[in-house]
Protein backbone atom coordinates (compact mmCIF):
# COMPACT_ATOMS: atom_id res chain seq x y z
CA UNK A 1 0.00 0.00 0.00
CA UNK A 2 2.86 2.33 0.82
CA UNK A 3 4.43 1.67 -2.61
CA UNK A 4 1.17 2.58 -4.37
CA UNK A 5 1.00 5.92 -2.51
CA UNK A 6 4.62 6.64 -3.38
CA UNK A 7 3.93 5.86 -7.07
CA UNK A 8 0.87 8.14 -7.10
CA UNK A 9 2.89 11.00 -5.54
CA UNK A 10 5.62 10.62 -8.18
CA UNK A 11 3.02 10.58 -10.99
CA UNK A 12 1.31 13.66 -9.52
CA UNK A 13 4.62 15.57 -9.33
CA UNK A 14 5.52 14.66 -12.92
CA UNK A 15 2.01 15.66 -14.04
CA UNK A 16 2.31 19.01 -12.23
CA UNK A 17 5.69 19.77 -13.78
CA UNK A 18 4.34 18.94 -17.23
CA UNK A 19 1.36 21.26 -16.61
CA UNK A 20 3.70 24.14 -15.78
CA UNK A 21 5.75 23.47 -18.92
CA UNK A 22 2.57 23.36 -21.00
CA UNK A 23 1.42 26.67 -19.49
CA UNK A 24 4.61 28.43 -20.58
CA UNK A 25 4.48 26.84 -24.03
CA UNK A 26 0.93 28.14 -24.56
CA UNK A 27 1.97 31.53 -23.25
CA UNK A 28 4.81 31.62 -25.80
CA UNK A 29 2.42 30.68 -28.59
CA UNK A 30 0.22 33.69 -27.80
CA UNK A 31 3.19 35.93 -28.61
CA UNK A 32 3.54 34.15 -31.96
CA UNK A 33 -0.18 34.68 -32.66
CA UNK A 34 0.25 38.39 -31.89
CA UNK A 35 3.09 38.58 -34.40
CA UNK A 36 1.02 36.81 -37.05
CA UNK A 37 -2.00 39.00 -36.37
CA UNK A 38 0.14 42.10 -36.58
CA UNK A 39 1.65 40.95 -39.86
CA UNK A 40 -1.65 40.08 -41.55
CA UNK A 41 -3.60 43.05 -40.18
CA UNK A 42 -0.79 45.34 -41.24
CA UNK A 43 -0.92 43.91 -44.78
CA UNK A 44 -4.69 44.52 -44.92
CA UNK A 45 -4.20 48.09 -43.78
CA UNK A 46 -1.45 48.60 -46.35
CA UNK A 47 -3.77 47.22 -49.05
CA UNK A 48 -6.42 49.75 -48.05
CA UNK A 49 -3.85 52.54 -48.16
CA UNK A 50 -2.64 51.22 -51.49
CA UNK A 51 -6.14 51.39 -53.00
CA UNK A 52 -6.51 54.96 -51.73
CA UNK A 53 -3.29 56.01 -53.41
CA UNK A 54 -3.71 53.80 -56.49
CA UNK A 55 -5.06 56.64 -58.65
CA UNK A 56 -2.02 58.77 -57.89
CA UNK A 57 0.33 55.83 -58.37
CA UNK A 58 -1.24 54.89 -61.70
CA UNK A 59 -0.73 58.44 -62.97
CA UNK A 60 2.91 58.31 -61.89
CA UNK A 61 3.40 54.94 -63.58
CA UNK A 62 1.92 56.17 -66.85
CA UNK A 63 4.62 58.81 -67.12
CA UNK A 64 7.58 56.59 -66.30
CA UNK A 65 9.90 55.58 -69.09
CA UNK A 66 10.56 52.05 -67.84
CA UNK A 67 11.00 49.55 -70.63
CA UNK A 68 8.96 46.36 -70.46
CA UNK A 69 7.62 43.59 -72.65
CA UNK A 70 4.81 45.19 -74.67
CA UNK A 71 2.90 41.89 -74.68
CA UNK A 72 2.18 42.60 -70.99
CA UNK A 73 -0.27 45.31 -72.13
CA UNK A 74 -2.57 42.53 -73.39
CA UNK A 75 -2.25 40.25 -70.37
CA UNK A 76 -5.53 39.32 -68.66
CA UNK A 77 -6.63 37.78 -65.37
CA UNK A 78 -5.57 34.13 -65.17
CA UNK A 79 -2.62 34.48 -67.58
CA UNK A 80 0.88 33.48 -66.53
CA UNK A 81 3.83 35.84 -66.17
CA UNK A 82 7.39 35.29 -65.00
CA UNK A 83 9.16 37.43 -62.41
CA UNK A 84 12.43 38.51 -64.01
CA UNK A 85 14.74 38.57 -60.99
CA UNK A 86 14.17 34.94 -59.95
CA UNK A 87 12.20 33.33 -62.80
CA UNK A 88 9.18 32.55 -60.59
CA UNK A 89 6.04 31.73 -62.61
CA UNK A 90 2.99 33.61 -61.27
CA UNK A 91 -0.69 33.95 -62.11
CA UNK A 92 -2.18 37.36 -62.92
CA UNK A 93 -4.99 38.38 -60.55
CA UNK A 94 -5.57 41.96 -61.74
CA UNK A 95 -4.17 44.43 -64.24
CA UNK A 96 -3.90 48.21 -64.02
CA UNK A 97 -1.92 50.72 -66.09
CA UNK A 98 1.77 50.25 -65.44
CA UNK A 99 1.50 47.35 -62.99
CA UNK A 100 0.13 43.85 -62.56
CA UNK A 101 -1.30 42.19 -59.43
CA UNK A 102 0.10 38.64 -59.26
CA UNK A 103 -0.26 35.65 -56.98
CA UNK A 104 3.10 34.33 -55.83
CA UNK A 105 3.57 31.44 -53.44
CA UNK A 106 1.59 30.81 -50.25
CA UNK A 107 4.13 32.72 -48.22
CA UNK A 108 4.35 35.65 -50.62
CA UNK A 109 0.63 35.99 -51.26
CA UNK A 110 -0.57 38.61 -53.73
CA UNK A 111 1.56 41.58 -54.70
CA UNK A 112 1.63 44.42 -57.24
CA UNK A 113 4.56 44.29 -59.68
CA UNK A 114 5.61 46.94 -62.17
CA UNK A 115 5.49 45.69 -65.75
CA UNK A 116 9.25 46.19 -66.00
CA UNK A 117 9.74 43.46 -63.34
CA UNK A 118 7.77 40.84 -65.30
CA UNK A 119 7.96 39.06 -68.61
CA UNK A 120 5.17 37.55 -70.67
CA UNK A 121 4.76 33.77 -70.77
CA UNK A 122 3.04 32.13 -73.71
CA UNK A 123 0.10 29.98 -72.64
CA UNK A 124 0.43 26.38 -73.86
Amino acid sequence: MEFLTFLLVIVAIVFGVLQVILFFKVWGMTDDVRKLTHKFCESQQSEQQQTQTSAQTEKELQFTNEKYDLRLDKVMKGDKVRRIYDGKLMEVADVSPGRIFCKGSLLEGFKWYPKSALEFVENP
